[in-house]
């Protein structure tokens, strides 16, 4: 073990989650490998359906039916948690790892008021708070994350909320008890540009505070650039990239990471008169292909003339330069 991995928070080894569906098995995140350090942001990016929040519902325990982990290894601390009893994951959740869910509207309870339910982790994990103790913490966190009136809002219910301002009190659940682990599953999602500054700035005040390591789900790769100390591009249930973000952004070694980041618009001058799209479709995760799951839509493998290799060879995620690694035929390894 490295000096590396005895520091890590949490490390994960070969995870696959499968799901019994009717027409077969779908596999959707397929042997994952991924360690978050101590007082580290991770980010994760990747299309819709990639395995992004299938793989953080299986680091909770959280993989709805018909679903299921059913290889590899989740350690929290160094303690493994994926055979751990529900009970014994329930009294984790919240104080050493949270979730920040990215659909705030259907995690939120609707009958109970929000003071309600950001008081929950509190009470569970915090018990011998005194009461006018506790409703100062709810109303302070509730402010921290930017809801006007936060004694208002804490006798509200979910519906009486915009989706922006119910997305505000799931970051708010998430951080309250500055866990060791915080899960951040598109936590800036339906809020605008001003509040999301505001959540992300909150976000590294808690790494600063409370020495939070953060796992940041993403679409957005300006904002992974913008607060994330390390990337994992994941593309068809696989980890394609990873490395530190400024080299991943700056110099990518995979061509999904570089139709990524070729397709975000630019900042400054003429707009383009077409955004810059990945043409084609992820593949179905019920019969992954033989080869490089990305091959159809790569652009890369169209400029080399179509190399067999790309469709017959699955390719391993190798070590490449500046502590990268990189999930292509054509990647050039360290060791080359």
């Amino acid at each position: 073990m490295t000096a590396a991995d005895a520091a890590a928070v949490l490390e994960v080894s070969g995870l696959t989650v499968e799901f019994s569906l009717g027409g077969g098995v779908a596999r959707a995140v397929d042997s994952v490998d991924l360690n978050v350090r101590a007082g580290e942001i991770v980010g994760m990016v990747g299309e819709s359906g990639s395995g992004k929040s299938v793989t953080m519902l299986a680091l909770l325990g959280l993989v709805p039916r018909p679903g299921r982990i059913v290889a590899g290894s989740v350690r929290l601390r160094g303690k493994e948690l994926r055979d751990a009893r529900q009970r014994e994951l329930a009294s984790l959740r919240g104080r050493q790892m949270a979730l920040i869910p990215s659909d705030a509207g259907a995690a939120l309870n609707p009958v109970a008021r929000i003071g309600v339910q950001v008081g929950e982790g509190l009470s569970a994990h915090l018990p011998e708070l005194p009461r006018a103790e506790r409703q100062g913490r709810i109303l302070d966190i509730l402010g921290r994350v930017g809801l006007p009136r936060p004694a208002d809002q804490a006798r509200r219910f979910p519906h009486e909320l915009s989706g922006g301002m119910q997305q505000r009190v799931a970051v708010a659940m998430g951080v309250q008890l500055g866990p060791d682990l915080l899960i951040a599953d598109e936590p800036t999602t339906a809020l605008d540009v001003t509040i999301q500054a505001q959540i992300l700035r909150l976000l590294l005040d808690v790494r600063e505070q409370s020495g939070t390591s953060i796992l940041f789900v993403t679409h957005d790769m300006t904002t992974v650039a913008e607060i994330c100390d390390r990337v994992l591009v994941m593309y068809a249930g696989q980890i394609v990239e990873s490395g530190p973000v400024v080299d991943v952004c700056t110099a990518p070694a995979h061509p999904y990471t570089r139709a990524l980041l070729a397709a975000v618009p630019p900042l400054g001058g003429e707009p383009p008169e077409r955004l810059t799209t990945i043409p084609g479709s992820p593949p179905d995760p019920r019969a992954w292909p033989a080869g490089c799951r990305f091959a159809e839509r790569c652009a890369l493998r169209a400029s080399m003339g179509n190399p067999s290799e790309c469709t017959s060879k699955a390719p391993p995620l190798v070590s490449v330069a500046d502590g990268r690694r990189s999930r292509c035929h054509f990647s050039e390894a360290e060791d080359a």
